[in-house]
């Protein structure tokens, strides 16, 4: 097995994909993350399973339900070798299955119970974001290599303590002033029904939380590459769910309703020796990907001769890099109460659960990338094919109008 390699995983919770400019979005400026990009493998349809943190993290270490392998993330890690470390300003992290697996748990209160977070900062090095940064600065300089240090941060999910003027930078003249909030907003209306200047004057705030999470990340890079053998580093950046911002009548998580400004998540990879740099993979991925991908190109798992744990590495997405023979990533699913989705490269399909039965909202992909316009109704045919396919995936390959919108 080859020497082991140092990981780093950084989770913002809350970040959708269309606000970071490697996703495409031309009016917030995030050069950390475009720094980051220029050296990494990104995932455009990375596509949570679950909005629910505890689904989303049961597959970050343990992997998705097609790894037969037992081990977690922290666990592999450990037994190669390395000293597996936990930082996170969320409780429910640290209280989740799998953390009890690493050897040091850092846990750093932002919550809206501490006075220091309670109103917009002045410095986006007072923010609470910041601090989670400036620990894990700490800890990379102190601890070991090579070490495995996973960084949960609340983020978007936690209280926007951006500064006022980083919200201000967005707007026109005649634009509304954006919202001082410190708390995360959530509220649900029938779509159509919310006033349009409200709604910007979230997004406004809301941009200026991820200008100042770009800021902090700036820091971090930084610290990794002042490792030691920083090249033979693994960095990554995801989010386990996004912030709906009225585009389908929800602020906030509300009912989860399981839309693209929900599930679709930034994933970028730092892989060794710039392996996969800057590469976009345009196949499906989810979050239970990480693990295979992180073991293999750590040196953590190499193919053997047991099963669970070939199966597990055929799911890595350095599979896909190297143009090797992998999974089938032509169908992929999301769930929430009374909720599933289902996904294609050509459709994306969301089945809720109601009183009167099954409701059925069809979208083409990518094309409808905001989900706005619902051929369900012209396409029964479309409908009952995934819904069948998504209940037996292993009995056959997908039919081609199930992978390409032209019929």
């Amino acid at each position: 097995m080859p020497q082991p390699r140092s990981v780093i995983v950084l989770v913002i919770d809350r970040l959708g994909a269309g606000f970071l400019g490697p996703y495409g979005n031309t009016w917030l400026e995030t050069p950390a993350f475009n720094q980051l990009a220029s050296k990494s493998l990104l995932c455009e349809q990375m596509i949570g399973s679950s909005p629910d943190l505890a689904t989303i993290y049961r597959d970050y270490w343990l992997g998705a339900d097609a790894c037969g392998q037992t081990k977690s993330l922290p666990a592999i890690a450990k037994a190669a070798g390395c000293s597996a470390i936990l930082l996170t300003d969320d409780e429910e992290v640290q209280r989740l299955a799998g953390s009890a697996d690493f050897d040091e748990c850092h846990f750093i209160s932002t919550s809206r119970d501490n006075s220091q977070f309670q109103q917009p900062v002045d410095d986006p090095a007072a923010s609470a974001f910041a601090a989670v940064m400036e620990l894990a600065r700490e800890l990379l300089r102190t601890r070991p290599q090579p070490c495995f240090l996973w960084i949960h941060a609340r983020a978007m999910n936690g209280l926007w303590d951006a500064p006022v003027e980083l919200r201000q930078q967005f707007g026109d003249e005649d634009d509304p002033a954006p919202a001082e909030i410190v708390q995360p907003p959530e509220e649900q209306a029938a779509k159509g029904e919310q006033d349009p200047d409200y709604l910007l004057s979230l997004a406004h705030a809301y941009a200026g939380q991820v200008s100042m999470v770009d800021i902090c990340l700036q820091s971090l890079l930084e610290a990794v590459d002042e490792l030691p053998n920083t090249e033979e580093c693994i960095f990554a950046v995801t989010s386990p769910r996004g912030y709906p911002l009225g585009e389908h009548g929800r602020i906030g998580p509300c009912d989860n309703a399981l839309f693209g400004e929900l599930l679709q998540v930034p994933c970028l990879i730092r892989l060794p020796d710039g392996e996969g740099a800057l590469l976009r993979l345009q196949e499906l991925t989810q979050p239970g990907d990480l693990l295979p991908t992180i073991a293999e190109g750590a040196g953590w798992l190499e193919p053997t001769d047991t099963k669970p744990i070939n199966e597990c590495l055929q799911r890595s997405l350095l599979r896909l890099v190297r143009g090797e023979p992998g999974s089938s990533r032509q169908l992929i699913q999301a769930s929430a109460p009374k909720q599933k989705l289902i996904r294609t490269p050509a459709w994306q399909l969301r089945v809720t659960t109601t009183e009167a039965g099954e409701q059925y909202e069809l979208f083409t992909k990518p094309d409808d990338r905001w989900e706005a316009n619902d051929v369900a109704n012209r396409c029964g045919d479309i409908v009952a094919a995934l819904i069948d396919h998504a209940a037996n995936p292993l009995q056959s390959e997908l039919a081609t109008e199930l992978t390409s919108p032209w019929r």
